[in-house]
């Protein structure tokens, strides 16, 4: 999927479906100009993790479920139920 730039959580769009490589994502948002001072993750970390730390960015990875997050990421874990 592609980054996406917001500036409210409303405009948040969740997208996903498995498979995520998050090294190609990060590395993606690095490339916006200007450059983030923060990457924030959305996912349920059942995925690959770079194993160094982006140089120069913080990331925030906000984890649904109980998935694996790297030791050079902040994590806040979220709960959630879904609503029909």
């Amino acid at each position: 999927h592609t980054v996406q730039r917001v500036t409210s959580a409303r405009r948040v769009e969740l997208v996903g479906g498995g498979g995520t490589e998050m090294q190609r994502g990060i590395d993606a948002a690095l490339q916006l100009k200007p450059r983030p001072d923060i990457v924030i993750v959305i996912t349920d970390c059942d995925t690959e993790w770079p194993a160094e730390p982006p140089r120069g960015v913080q990331v925030i990875v906000a984890r649904v479920g109980c998935g694996d997050v790297p030791t050079w990421a902040r994590v806040v874990d979220v709960n959630y139920e879904v609503q029909r």
